[in-house]
């Protein structure tokens, strides 16, 4: 079966139309009925990186261990203790497509409490943030939760908007 590749073009008071492959390579305008089935593929949709949206990559040190969006569950992220080193840190790279040059940015992890346990701060929206695993570590030690969350904080005139991005937890 013959795969179709359609490139919707929208026309003023005309319609909308679509080119469509012909036998020479070449492409031909075609009106589209805006009841017509066009074939997606649904893996297509699922992997596509959505631009629109906040999303961001979540380092293990320097190795990439997660990706989310907005739309994705904010699962947990486990680390195991016997493996942590003082020098262990998660990086969050975070991206938006309304960036901020200038503004304030944070990681913070919070307990169940909403009791600041770390933070990372930098400058700029699509700079790097950084926490230290082994003061995480430390904390988990002595007080024995769970699961802790993790939010994104940029500085913005009207205050500051805390965004869920990731949970941890230990083992």
């Amino acid at each position: 079966m013959k795969s179709l590749f359609f490139l919707l073009i929208p026309f003023t008071f005309v319609g909308w139309f679509a080119l469509k492959p012909t036998q020479k390579q070449e492409f031909s305008l075609v009106p589209l009925n805006l009841y017509q089935k066009i074939p997606v593929s649904a893996k297509f949709l699922n992997t596509t990186q959505i631009d629109t949206i906040d999303f961001w990559h979540v380092y293990y040190n320097k190795i990439k261990i997660e990706a989310y969006n907005l739309n994705s569950e904010k699962s947990a992220i486990t680390l195991k203790i016997k493996d942590i080193k003082k020098t262990d840190s998660l990086i969050v790279k975070y991206f938006k497509d309304t960036p901020c040059s200038k503004c304030k940015t944070q990681v913070t992890v919070q307990d169940k409490k909403h009791s600041l346990i770390a933070k990372g701060s930098n400058k700029g929206t699509f700079s790097p943030l950084k926490i230290s695993v082994y003061d995480l570590l430390q904390y988990h030690l002595k007080a024995k939760e769970d699961i802790y969350e993790v939010f994104y904080v940029e500085e913005q005139e009207i205050g500051q908007k805390y965004k869920l991005i990731f949970k941890v937890r230990f083992e």
